[in-house]
């Protein structure tokens, strides 16, 4: 603080910048870190928090007051910084106007079944089959398919599999008829290629 500042010498202000970077790495130290990943944490906005000589940056001495008070204000090496108000706004909005357009949400499970039954790649459910991937971040990604009365057979197409998963835990749950998906089926195909993940002629 200005205080410190004020009242100490500048060796007596080093030493204290010592003291405290030694009390954050204890500290971090009993909350679980590894002791290589100390030095790579990052505070909230992704700055690392740690100067090369192993003292706090102005930012890593808030961080660490936090930690004191029982709140993670930081972030490991590898994880992804939180989202921002700013951006949950805007995929909130992106979801809604998805839902609008006549989507629905299926979970990653969903899509890797979806993946299995049909023998498609991921690019060609984008391209050709009504998925739509929505990113949310470097790592995470949230998945939808076409589900409105509007859809074709091609772009309905992903969604009467999700349907069929869906329908296996809930009998009620309604199955849209698909040409496509039947005329397949009947000659026990699948919709792509094993080889490649593209569409079958």
């Amino acid at each position: 603080s200005s205080f410190e500042r004020d009242v100490l010498t500048p060796k007596g202000y080093d030493l204290l910048q010592k003291r405290l970077g030694q009390d954050a790495i204890l500290l971090f130290e009993r909350a679980g870190v590894g002791l290589k990943d100390i030095f790579e944490l990052r505070d909230l906005k992704g700055e690392k928090i740690f100067l090369p000589d192993n003292t706090l940056t102005e930012n890593g001495l808030a961080v660490y007051n936090e930690a004191l008070n029982g709140r993670r204000m930081f972030v490991l090496p590898g994880e992804e910084l939180p989202l921002s108000q700013e951006q949950l706004d805007k995929i909130a909005a992106n979801i809604q106007e998805l839902k609008a357009k006549g989507y629905t949400e299926i979970t990653p499970k969903e899509l890797a079944t979806l993946k299995t039954a049909t023998n498609c790649s991921e690019d060609t459910l984008r391209r050709s089959l009504g998925l739509y991937i929505l990113n949310i971040s470097a790592k995470r990604k949230r998945y939808f398919v076409v589900s409105g009365q509007g859809a074709d057979d091609h772009t309905g197409l992903s969604w009467h599999y999700v349907s069929r998963m869906r329908a296996k835990k809930d009998p009620s749950f309604p199955i849209p008829d698909n040409h496509l998906a039947s005329s397949y089926e009947a000659i026990n195909y699948t919709v792509c290629s094993a080889v490649d993940g593209d569409l079958l002629d």
